[in-house]
């Protein structure tokens, strides 16, 4: 699978990247998660990504992606922070 950045570069898909982002949100705002939330948050949006798409995706799809796992997992205010920091890295 392979993700198509922004700048339209492309390169390989690593969960491991959307683990760290979300923990970084979550420490942003002091609601860190244990290891077991990351990576069960992440299992499930690496799961509906594998399932969804086929060869490539977005940056922005990612995003949206883990935005709404969040909001569905009751952890809105983590989504909140991961939209932000989305937000800021746009600019």
């Amino acid at each position: 699978m392979k993700v198509i950045k922004r700048d339209g570069e492309v390169e390989n898909f690593e969960i491991s990247k959307i683990k760290v982002s979300i923990m970084k949100a979550s420490d942003d705002i002091d609601e860190p998660l244990n290891k077991g939330d990351i990576s069960s948050i992440g299992d499930i949006v690496e799961e509906f990504i594998k399932k969804n798409y086929r060869d490539s995706i977005k940056s922005s799809e990612i995003h949206d992606i883990v935005v709404n796992i969040l909001e569905k997992n009751a952890f809105k205010n983590i989504a909140k922070a991961y939209d932000r920091t989305y937000d800021k890295a746009i600019r």
